[in-house]
């Protein structure tokens, strides 16, 4: 691995009470202490170690390179960039996972200081060399694209989720599985089958006899329609089998693997890369935020959902999911606004990851994210997909008009088409007045 220095960029939160004119340069005395203590370990008063202590050190590397800047904002808010020697991780063996204990022991050794209110992660920066060049997507959006058929169309993708997420028996999972693709006859738009992200491998309906039975019913689907449709399936199997247990369902013939527990465990969207290459398959990689609030929202000590979407991106995986309703995951508009462009942003060195959102998706949840005037991510310019549950769990008519006006609102939205235009002349689909009831459309459009 080339030498170099890993940044990593902190906002720091004064509590009101402790605002005052000498704060920063208490606080600039608390960081370099802290920049010595994470040489020696958290709560150990540097003034245990004998005078020479810095030398001793510099002298080993295991220390926090610099400071880089300590800027203020306001009078309460701080700016803090560190910087890591990559002396001290090794990505191969310890993986994003070294980097990222590294990175969290700053703010949880701050977040215990009386006048710290809150610490966030919310950005990192890696020097030259520090991946392998086989790193970041392998398929990327295009690729996906590619492989459900939709190519340069850059219309959204629906992933059909399937529900209920446990106690699925052979005959209830061939009437789901029959319905989604039932619906997509009616209504056009299910591009992809997957696994809720807590499912794995029940006695009742193992891993590798569920992908048997999904992709013999997509077959003969595609055989009779000539449409594409992917199986993904969930993958929560423990580090040691991952890549075994990706393998043999990838050769029953799933078309993508996701991984529920990404931020818990980065290194598996690299095992996955790897095994790519090792197996020459081109499957999607799925990596999902399950959990995120743990990270993102406990407390003092945070990291942002950009710097996940960052990791995501450079391991290797082909699509992210960036939050959902707001009442499932705690992602607001703007987070997801900020994950999509760290997704998507052209790249050299990397392809760009087909952003997802996914959890208790509405209507409403399309208007808040997609729509021309309040939504944060215009559509169709920017690649989407979009994880839908709801919309088929109910009877066959109201099913049919749920993913109609599913359609329906998503390209009144990519063509900048107020639906209560056709409302007014009563062209709206069947059922869309019930799904939508309440809504002031003038605050979207």
């Amino acid at each position: 691995m080339a030498g170099g220095t890993l940044l990593a960029k902190y906002i720091i939160k004064i509590k009101q009470k402790y605002k005052s004119t000498d704060l920063k340069e208490r606080l600039e005395h608390i960081v370099t202490k802290l920049k010595n203590e994470f040489s020696m370990g958290t709560s150990i008063s540097i003034y245990e170690f004998p005078n020479d202590v810095e030398e001793m050190i510099a002298e080993n590397k295991a220390y926090l390179s610099d400071i880089i800047s300590f800027t203020s904002i306001d009078d309460r808010t701080y700016f803090l960039t560190m910087g890591v020697p990559i002396e001290n991780i090794d990505f191969e063996r310890g993986g994003m996972n070294n980097v990222l204990c590294l990175l969290i022991d700053i703010p949880f050794s701050l977040s215990f200081l009386r006048e710290i209110e809150a610490i966030n992660l919310f950005d990192i920066e890696f020097p030259p060399g520090f991946f392998p060049e086989t790193v970041g997507p392998k398929l990327g959006i295009d690729g996906i694209l590619k492989k459900v058929g939709i190519g340069s169309n850059r219309r959204p993708i629906i992933e059909a989720v399937i529900k209920p997420r446990q106690g699925l028996s052979e005959p209830l999972l061939r009437r789901v599985i029959e319905r989604f693709l039932e619906a997509k006859k009616n209504s056009g738009w299910v591009d992809v089958i997957r696994d809720d992200q807590a499912l794995f491998n029940p006695s009742y309906m193992p891993l590798l006899r569920r992908v048997k039975i999904v992709k013999k019913i997509i077959r003969e689907y595609e055989r009779e329609t000539g449409e594409k449709v992917l199986y993904y399936v969930s993958m929560l199997a423990k580090s040691s089998a991952l890549k075994e247990n990706a393998k043999a369902a990838i050769e029953h013939g799933a078309d993508g693997i996701i991984l529920p527990r990404a931020i818990w465990q980065l290194d598996t969207i690299y095992d996955l890369r790897q095994l790519k290459d090792e197996i020459d398959e081109n499957f999607v990689i799925e990596a999902h935020i399950y959990g995120e609030p743990l990270f993102t929202k406990n407390g003092r000590s945070t990291v942002s959902i950009s710097v996940f979407m960052k990791m995501f991106r450079y391991l290797g995986a082909d699509e992210a999911h960036i939050g959902g309703s707001g009442t499932r995951y705690l992602a607001t508009t703007l987070e997801m606004k900020a994950a999509h462009h760290i997704l998507t942003t052209k790249s050299i060195n990397l392809k760009p990851t087909l952003p997802m959102i996914s959890g208790g998706v509405d209507l409403v949840t399309i208007l808040e994210v997609f729509s021309p005037k309040k939504g944060v991510i215009p559509i169709p310019e920017n690649p989407i997909a979009i994880g839908i549950g709801k919309f088929f769990n109910s009877d066959r008519n109201i099913r049919f008009n749920s993913i109609r006006n599913l359609r329906y609102l998503l390209e009144k939205i990519m063509r900048c088409e107020n639906p209560a235009e056709d409302i007014k002349e009563g062209k709206q689909p069947e059922g869309f007045i019930e799904l939508t009831r309440g809504i002031n459309w003038m605050e979207y459009f």
